[in-house]
């Protein structure tokens, strides 16, 4: 017999409740039954879609923790409401079982039209030894068994305790009326004692066992002076953590009697995360530039206009229309490389390729206040390659401009694609 019911109402619009409902915890077996209410506006649409030789059935596929299916049999419907009970292939898993109500007109021919189908999603809580290591299950009680055999067991011992508790009471006041002044040393207690004047020993105060501590202790059941417990709170409250010393920040003021809260650890951590957003830009199509005869080539920004990777990039990096990247405010630190690759280079008589990497270059200088990184290459051959390896900057506080630069007086060409490059890797941010 069930000892939950959880009931749903299906109307012709869909199934209340739609959240998740608790079906008790995993294999608890005939435990659970779910009732499906079918409101008067359902079953007058399902009269309505019923004609001469027609019927109308169901049957409930369930889906288990695990995602198994559990189809029932199919059931002529003659009423208002349909019952299912959550057996072992669906309780035997916990997590989320979910139970599909299939409501079908059939056809003298056997072919069935759908006309009803909606879902019931029920949580078993799962129970770590419910399963073996081979899938067998080990015997579990209902959670209302368990209830009440824990509490028969507490039952039992309180009313043990309560016994126990009555002898030593009674003796404590034996021992009191016989004129007995008795002094509770941590369980030392001892001496004879006489409760009715008799002159005989009645029992020996040792056998009280009715005992104060004056310390705390793991392995003790005896009371504990008052005294005692309080100063163990005030030790306890003494060196815990002040809620004064909380902060929201962590920085190089924070001390050593400071604790930080989730928010600060948070932001912390994504100030200097690996998955910082970066961006790299490159050349759409190969560029020329002229030689010493057009001497306002001499030193040349490369218009930098496709964005080859980028990872929220869009909060942090803006790619201007000049081919240079504005770093914005919010990043503080930054890694920059790059490349410049050249070819079809113009001989000339010095024989060497310049280019740089700058910052905040607003016109054609080649003046050195602006440089991040300076290469220099052989031009030998009629091609040549400049790298620059990774250099890690400072962002000024209103953000950096940062642009690619060659400044050689020989006609070359600039190569797109994977061979010139600017990558800016944001390193700490502001949140």
């Amino acid at each position: 017999m069930a000892v939950r019911k959880i009931e749903y109402t299906v109307t012709a619009e869909g199934i209340s409740p739609q959240t998740i409902q608790r079906g008790g915890v995993q294999g608890e077996h005939q435990a659970t039954e779910v009732v499906f209410n079918l409101h008067q506006n359902l079953i007058t649409h399902l009269k309505e879609c019923v004609a001469e030789g027609q019927k109308i059935i169901y049957r409930i596929d369930g889906y288990n923790g695990e995602g198994r299916v559990v189809r029932s049999t199919v059931y002529d419907l003659d009423g208002t409401s349909i019952s299912y009970l959550l057996d072992i292939p669906l309780t035997r898993y916990g997590g989320i079982v979910k139970l599909v109500l299939i409501i079908s007109l059939i056809n003298g021919d056997i072919t069935e039209t759908e006309i009803v189908n909606c879902a019931a999603l029920i949580r078993l809580k799962n129970q770590p030894n419910g399963m073996s290591a081979h899938g067998g299950e080990y015997s579990s009680l209902s959670t209302l068994a368990q209830v009440a055999k824990s509490s028969a067991e507490i039952a039992e011992q309180s009313a043990s305790r309560a016994v126990e508790a009555q002898g030593k009471t009674e003796s404590a006041k034996s021992a009191l009326e016989g004129g007995t002044t008795w002094i509770f040393d941590g369980g030392n207690a001892s001496g004879e004692v006489d409760t009715n004047g008799d002159g005989e020993t009645d029992f020996d105060m040792a056998e009280v066992k009715f005992a104060i501590d004056k310390e705390m202790s793991d392995t003790s059941n005896n009371a504990v002076q008052n005294k005692v417990v309080k100063k163990y709170i005030d030790d306890a409250d003494e060196n815990s953590e002040k809620t004064e010393n909380k902060t929201d920040t962590i920085n190089a003021d924070s001390t050593e009697t400071q604790y930080p809260s989730a928010k600060a650890v948070y932001e912390t951590f994504r100030k200097c995360s690996p998955l910082m957003p970066a961006i790299t830009v490159g050349l759409s199509e190969t560029i020329e530039i002229g030689g010493m005869e057009d001497a306002s080539n001499m030193v040349f920004k490369i218009p930098l206009n496709s964005i080859m990777s980028t990872d929220e990039a869009g909060n942090y990096f803006e790619v201007l229309n000049d081919g240079s990247v504005k770093i914005k405010s919010t990043v503080k630190k930054v890694m920059i490389s790059g490349q410049i690759f050249a070819s079809e280079i113009a001989k000339v008589e010095a024989g060497y390729f310049w280019a740089a990497i700058k910052k905040n270059a607003e016109f054609n200088s080649d003046e050195g206040s602006d440089n991040i990184s300076i290469g220099i290459a052989s031009s030998a051959a009629d091609f040549v390659s400049v790298t620059f390896a990774p250099i890690i900057m400072n962002v000024g506080e209103n953000g950096d401009v940062i642009s690619l630069w060659r400044f050689s007086d020989d006609y070359c060409k600039i190569r797109n694609g994977a061979n010139t490059y600017l990558t800016i890797q944001a390193l700490e941010i502001e949140i």
